[in-house]
């Protein structure tokens, strides 16, 4: 994960602004270990990198009709 922006309080209900916005502080840990185990796994020294989804290939192309001429 390259960065993560969030509003933490310790409680929403009483911030003097955003507190509708803002992720009560008692979850904050919670959600930070959700967020980073994708990281953790991929980044992990015996991550298979074979298995990792790489960029997309090109679509195959399409067939070129033939057209056949009548004799």
């Amino acid at each position: 994960m390259a960065g993560l922006f969030t509003e933490a309080h310790k409680s929403p209900e009483q911030a003097l602004s955003d507190g509708s916005n803002s992720l009560a502080l008692e979850r904050l840990p919670s959600l930070l270990t959700d967020l980073t185990a994708p990281d953790r796994t991929v980044r992990a020294p015996d991550a298979r990198r074979d298995v990792l989804p790489g960029p997309p290939s090109a679509a195959p192309a399409r067939p070129t009709p033939r057209t056949h001429k009548s004799p």
